[in-house]
């Protein structure tokens, strides 16, 4: 090789280098984005995941075969409505005794 070529080929090499510290420079920045990019679809799919059992939970709930509320409105509809009605009775005149003895103890009446 002459000196011309040498002189040549320096220059060659310098602008190889520079182009390599370019995609260097280039690359890392590329990983550096996919690693947030990863980052980022690991909350996609636990966002995902936790939004799946929200709705599942809702359907447990709102299922209208075996939810939460059919079950609740099926044990409403069996409620035994006239031993409820008697109980009741039997606590409105038990409040009513009650009252009329505070009453007579204070000697109000």
């Amino acid at each position: 090789m002459t000196r011309e070529e040498e002189g040549a080929v320096g220059p060659r090499i310098q602008n190889i280098e520079t182009t390599l510290t370019r995609h260097t420079q280039m690359l890392s920045t590329i990983n550096e984005t996919l690693s947030k990019i990863a980052v980022q679809d690991q909350r996609i799919n636990q966002a995902e995941k936790d939004i799946a059992g929200f709705k599942d939970s809702l359907d447990k709930i709102f299922d209208p075969e075996t939810g939460t509320i059919q079950r609740l409105s099926y044990f409403q509809a069996t409620c035994p409505r006239n031993q409820i009605k008697w109980l009741w009775s039997i606590v409105l005149s038990t409040d009513l005794v009650l009252l009329s003895l505070a009453a007579k103890i204070v000697g109000l009446y």
